[in-house]
């Protein structure tokens, strides 16, 4: 653990980003972030696998320490991966080889070792029912305990999409006023905290 005062800059949080890069869980505040990175955007061609480090400050000891996303997170990808929080698990999403999104549970917070495959979803599949072609951002919003439907918004597109995992049966959902917008820094879990996250 090391003590919050010797927070560096050496961590680019990339909080110009579309989508969360913060996440709130087991009091403490989660970022992914990418360790002696100087670009202002992501671009994965310069930026090594080695260089994506999940920052966990606790808010109790105002200590932070460092993460490593899962082993089988093995390639730089186009698009940013992120983090969220499903079934009060930490997660850890990224999309592979434009084909797949993969989710990631940590079964025991704090423990890089105990990162698992929640499920790999073949973004073909999605993109053919719904007769678009899909590659980025996917945040799923919700996870059933037996891993058998999820729901997914693509920020970029503006759709919600319910996912049956069993079936491979997609079904969008619509947002009836016209008004709102899905908005990636906007779609996040409500957690109580005095704590601002931007």
């Amino acid at each position: 653990m090391k003590k919050i005062q010797r927070f560096t800059e050496n961590y680019n949080l990339l909080n110009h980003s579309h989508l969360n890069n913060e996440v709130h869980l087991s009091g403490s505040i989660n970022w992914l972030t990418l360790h002696n990175y100087q670009r202002y955007c992501y671009n994965c061609k310069y930026i090594s696998v080695e260089q994506f480090i999940i920052i966990s400050l606790d808010l109790h000891t105002e200590t932070y320490k460092e993460l490593r996303p899962p082993q089988g997170f093995d390639e730089v990808p186009l698009i940013k991966p992120t983090l969220g929080v499903l079934m009060d698990f930490l997660c850890f999403f990224n999309v592979v080889k434009k084909t797949h999104f993969v989710i990631w549970k940590m079964t025991e917070y704090g423990v890089e070792e105990s990162w698992t495959q929640l499920v790999k979803i073949n973004l073909q599949i999605i993109g053919h029912k719904l007769e678009k072609r899909f590659t980025s951002w996917w945040v799923p919003l919700h996870v059933d305990k037996n891993c058998d439907t999820m729901i997914l918004a693509n920020c970029f597109e503006d759709i919600l999409v319910v996912y049956n995992l069993r079936d491979d049966s997609v079904e969008s959902v619509r947002i009836t006023n016209g008004k709102y917008r899905l908005h990636g820094q906007h779609i996040k879990n409500y957690v109580e905290s005095l704590v601002l996250g931007h």
